[in-house]
């Protein structure tokens, strides 16, 4: 595949993709497959969405067991170009310190000064060790992007993707609250943005939306699923930041 060569004198915009899986020991089997087979998918759809849209989408991939380290990318930069290597399942799932690695990314010098909302995508099956810990990891995510214009406003887009048998609570609580645009005009307001991991076409309409102001996603009993009624749109996912003011983390 062409490789990406990013070109400030033609890109207009960024994107920042972060990725935090889950490779702990009941990930183990089917649920790691899963989890590779969407990686490596969503990378090369990554490369694709820069090339075709010219925009520069700077990923980065945590993964967690024990601990949480960076495996692709860092802090400080994010990459045009991953080359994946299946990962393995073992240890215990510390999801709260992958969140509060993702957080380290909040800051307008390292996110661009001209971007989009930055995307965190977990990949997991939601049975992290302390579950409390998780849900207070999530509210510092959710404050690390200051607005002065709106306080209150969620300056990130979470989405939480579930391998196989995956506990939907914790999933639920990680995502992003948004509109649902069934393809027949019906809408599901104000739900969490919880998918199947093995919906490929998620992950496809995620990245080739990037330059436009929904995502187009199919739902529904895996990859493959085209049928109209099964076609939805989140509203506004990926809409350009303007604010004004310098994101600060807390």
């Amino acid at each position: 595949m062409e490789r990406y060569t990013y070109d400030e004198a033609t890109t207009k915009y960024e994107m920042n993709l972060i990725y935090l899986l889950d490779t702990s020991g009941s990930m183990a089997g089917e649920r790691i497959n899963q989890l590779n087979l969407a990686m490596n998918e969503a990378l090369q759809l990554a490369e694709e969405t820069s090339i075709a849209k010219e925009v520069k989408v700077n990923m980065r991939v945590v993964r967690f067991n024990d601990y949480a380290e960076w495996i692709y990318g860092n802090a400080e930069q994010g990459l045009q170009h991953i080359d994946w290597n299946d990962l393995t399942a073992g240890d215990s799932t510390n999801t709260a310190a992958a969140i509060d690695k993702s957080i380290e990314v909040m800051h307008r010098t390292i996110l661009g000064t001209r971007n989009y909302k930055p995307v965190i995508i977990l990949i997991t099956d939601g049975l992290s060790n302390e579950p409390d810990e998780t849900l207070r990891a999530i509210e510092r995510l959710k404050k690390s992007l200051k607005s002065s214009k709106d306080p209150n406003a969620d300056k990130i887009i979470r989405i939480a993707l579930g391998v196989v048998g995956a506990n939907q609570d914790e999933l639920r609580a990680f995502a992003s609250i948004g509109d649902i645009v069934h393809a027949d005009g019906t809408t599901e307001e104000n739900v969490p943005l919880v998918f199947n991991v093995d919906n490929i076409d998620l992950l496809r309409s995620i990245l080739l939306g990037v330059t436009v102001s929904s995502i187009a996603s199919s739902i529904g009993g895996g990859v493959g699923i085209d049928t109209e009624d099964e076609k939805v749109v989140i509203k506004d996912a990926t809409e350009e930041d303007n604010d004004d003011e310098d994101w600060k983390a807390d």
